[in-house]
Protein backbone atom coordinates (compact mmCIF):
# COMPACT_ATOMS: atom_id res chain seq x y z
CA UNK A 1 0.00 0.00 0.00
CA UNK A 2 1.41 3.47 -0.77
CA UNK A 3 1.72 6.18 1.88
CA UNK A 4 -0.68 7.94 0.31
CA UNK A 5 -3.28 5.94 1.47
CA UNK A 6 -2.38 6.54 4.96
CA UNK A 7 -1.48 10.05 4.73
CA UNK A 8 2.37 10.65 5.42
CA UNK A 9 3.90 10.92 2.15
CA UNK A 10 4.87 14.27 0.89
CA UNK A 11 2.29 14.23 -2.14
CA UNK A 12 -0.05 13.78 0.03
CA UNK A 13 0.14 17.16 1.86
CA UNK A 14 -0.13 18.78 -1.37
CA UNK A 15 -3.51 17.18 -2.30
CA UNK A 16 -4.86 17.73 1.32
CA UNK A 17 -5.32 21.32 1.35
CA UNK A 18 -7.26 21.26 -2.29
CA UNK A 19 -9.19 18.76 -1.02
CA UNK A 20 -10.00 20.49 2.77
CA UNK A 21 -10.64 23.60 1.07
CA UNK A 22 -13.10 21.89 -1.20
CA UNK A 23 -14.37 20.13 1.33
CA UNK A 24 -15.29 23.31 3.61
CA UNK A 25 -16.98 25.26 0.43
CA UNK A 26 -19.23 22.27 0.25
CA UNK A 27 -20.08 21.65 3.78
CA UNK A 28 -20.97 23.58 6.78
CA UNK A 29 -18.30 24.33 9.14
CA UNK A 30 -19.81 21.78 11.99
CA UNK A 31 -18.58 18.61 13.48
CA UNK A 32 -21.13 15.75 11.38
CA UNK A 33 -20.63 13.90 15.34
CA UNK A 34 -20.77 16.53 17.68
CA UNK A 35 -22.50 19.11 16.21
CA UNK A 36 -19.76 21.84 17.33
CA UNK A 37 -20.18 25.07 14.76
CA UNK A 38 -16.75 26.43 14.11
CA UNK A 39 -15.71 30.15 13.00
CA UNK A 40 -13.17 31.31 11.03
CA UNK A 41 -10.89 31.82 14.11
CA UNK A 42 -11.15 28.22 15.02
CA UNK A 43 -11.71 26.81 11.45
CA UNK A 44 -8.76 24.59 12.12
CA UNK A 45 -9.73 22.44 14.45
CA UNK A 46 -12.01 21.28 11.97
CA UNK A 47 -10.80 18.04 10.11
CA UNK A 48 -11.27 16.03 6.79
CA UNK A 49 -12.60 12.38 7.74
CA UNK A 50 -12.51 9.89 4.45
CA UNK A 51 -15.25 7.89 5.54
CA UNK A 52 -13.99 4.98 3.70
CA UNK A 53 -10.59 5.39 5.61
CA UNK A 54 -8.29 5.68 1.48
CA UNK A 55 -7.00 9.58 1.25
CA UNK A 56 -6.67 8.70 -1.66
CA UNK A 57 -10.21 8.54 -2.72
CA UNK A 58 -11.18 12.46 -3.09
CA UNK A 59 -14.43 12.64 -5.32
CA UNK A 60 -15.22 16.31 -6.12
CA UNK A 61 -18.78 16.18 -5.02
CA UNK A 62 -17.50 15.11 -1.38
CA UNK A 63 -19.23 11.80 -0.73
CA UNK A 64 -16.36 10.97 0.63
CA UNK A 65 -15.67 12.90 3.47
CA UNK A 66 -17.41 14.70 6.46
CA UNK A 67 -16.51 17.32 8.28
CA UNK A 68 -14.84 16.21 11.57
CA UNK A 69 -13.90 17.90 15.05
CA UNK A 70 -9.96 16.89 15.53
CA UNK A 71 -11.13 15.90 19.12
CA UNK A 72 -14.05 13.30 17.11
CA UNK A 73 -11.97 12.88 14.19
CA UNK A 74 -9.40 11.17 16.84
CA UNK A 75 -12.02 8.78 17.89
CA UNK A 76 -12.28 7.15 14.55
Amino acid sequence: MSSDRFGTSAHYKQQEKGYRDRALKLFPWVCGRCARAFEYSNLKELTVHHVDHDHTNNPNDGSNWELLCIYCHDNE
